[in-house]
């Protein structure tokens, strides 16, 4: 399961199109002010996103 959704992540950032997207609708919420709860799990996201993709 780990290993499935690591290489959808490096998949992911193999497509700069889709990942600069990603980060501009991630971007659009922390700016519109979602809920904590929300902007948390983003943040984890995106922490555990990079820490696979330089692995």
């Amino acid at each position: 399961m780990v290993r499935t959704v690591g290489q959808f992540y490096i998949a992911l950032a193999g497509l700069p199109a889709l990942y600069a997207e990603f980060i501009q609708i991630v971007g659009t919420m922390l700016v519109v002010g979602v809920s904590r709860r929300v902007r948390c799990m983003a943040v984890v996201g995106l922490v555990l996103f990079s820490r696979r993709s330089r692995v």
